[in-house]
């Protein structure tokens, strides 16, 4: 479907001012996967003032296109993207479809110009208090592409950019970095290939204990479930044991382990 937007100003060949209504706005942008956590009172709040027409003044928002994709990422405005989102879930009469005003800026391809990305956010976050460990550090971003483009690493992760999870034992983009910021703190010592290497050690550990004598201390428990076992069969065929939902280290547990395998 073709975003339909009309180009208010043009400030320069990468910069312009646009305006789109509710449904076009919600159907071709999604949250940029680094912005700041959601905090769903303040989408509430957001909510109500759509809901009881008490909003007064007009809404603008940031966002970039993803030229390599043609995808259109909010930077800031994601609480406000979230409240309208939800009140055309329940707007079965099509009342609501106001307009909002959005700068974009174009980027030529996100994975490569991620750090000119941070400057926008940065920017036009100026006179907001931004906690820097949310912000995807240049070392973040090199751990996490090493991660995703690893032969072994990048056969779990979808591609699925807008999900909050993946169905185990794969992982999708916001759960690799959330992956990635807690790694980076609790082993802020390592170099980024040393990481690599014991992530995968890891990987290959529980790999061991998934085949069949051993896959029980796995999951702590004696009969495994349907469930259980179709994980399983899943990691073992894209050799990726990162995210056994059940096992005793799910939910990233394994993280805390890391610190043990020697790098050679």
């Amino acid at each position: 479907m073709t975003f339909q937007y009309s180009v208010i100003y043009i400030k320069d060949e990468k910069t312009k001012l646009i305006k789109t209504n509710y449904r076009d706005f919600i159907i071709n942008t999604i949250n940029w996967i680094y912005n700041r956590n959601i905090d769903d009172s303040k989408i509430e709040n957001l909510y109500n003032d759509i809901k009881n027409n008490t909003i007064n003044i007009g809404w603008t928002f940031h966002a970039f296109l993803d030229k390599s994709t043609n995808q259109i990422k909010i930077l800031d405005g994601q609480h406000r993207r979230e409240a309208i989102k939800r009140v055309l879930e329940e707007d079965i009469n099509m009342v609501y479809n106001n307009d909002v005003i959005i700068w974009l800026y174009e980027i030529e391809n996100e994975e490569f110009n991620e750090e000119e990305i941070i400057d926008i956010f940065i920017k036009i976050n100026n006179n907001k208090p931004i906690d820097e460990s949310q912000l995807p550090s240049k070392r973040k971003l090199d751990l996490n592409k090493k991660i995703k483009t690893d032969i072994i690493l990048k056969s779990g992760i979808t591609s699925a950019i807008n999900a909050n999870i993946a169905h185990p034992p794969r992982l999708c983009p916001k759960q690799i970095k959330k992956m990635v910021d807690e790694i980076i703190i609790k082993y802020h010592y390592l170099t980024n290939d040393d990481i690599i290497i014991k992530i995968k050690a890891m990987n290959n550990k529980i790999g061991i204990m998934a085949i069949e004598e051993n896959v029980h201390k796995l999951f702590d428990k004696e009969k495994l479930s349907k469930k259980d076992r179709e994980i399983i069969t899943k990691a073992h065929e894209l050799k990726f044991y990162l995210n056994i939902k059940g096992s005793i280290y799910e939910d990233f547990k394994w993280i805390d382990y890391l610190g043990n395998f020697i790098c050679s």
